[in-house]
């Protein structure tokens, strides 16, 4: 899955980490931004991440079902989430120790997302670089 970036910052460049930034009406936008590098966006003030609608051609969710609860959902399901989104392990995990019988493929998917996500957490911050945030003058 990809991700829309928003970014509203004022003076920012058209180049972040390697992500290109076309001019948008409220900002700057980026497009088809990879998983790893949108979670590290979404987590400085001034951006907004969004999932990216699919293309024609794509599959694409019923409408009319809504999302579904954990509980509801099959083990494909699960693990297709937990992949997509590591950080659901926190979600998915309680859910399913309480489920009687337990399945243990998604017990253990879900440890294996926890697992990606706590290296993502210590290896993101060092090697991510902070776009540089300017203030502008404004009169009084």
């Amino acid at each position: 899955m990809s991700y829309t970036v928003i970014c509203t910052l004022p003076n920012v460049s058209t180049e972040i980490n390697g992500i290109a930034f076309s001019d948008a009406r409220k900002g700057k936008t980026a497009k088809d931004v990879p998983l790893a590098a949108a979670r590290k966006f979404a987590r400085i003030t001034g951006y907004q991440v969004t999932p990216k609608p699919p293309q024609e051609g794509e599959e694409a969710a019923d409408a009319d079902a809504g999302p579904k609860s954990i509980e509801d959902m099959n083990v494909r399901e699960i693990q297709s989430l937990l992949s997509d989104h590591p950080l659901a392990w926190a979600d998915v995990l309680p859910v399913e120790e309480a489920r009687d019988p337990q399945r243990i493929s998604v017990i253990k998917a879900a440890e294996a997302a926890r697992a990606i996500a706590e290296q993502e957490t210590t290896t993101d911050d060092q090697d991510f670089v902070a776009p540089p945030v300017t203030q502008t003058e404004t009169d009084e």
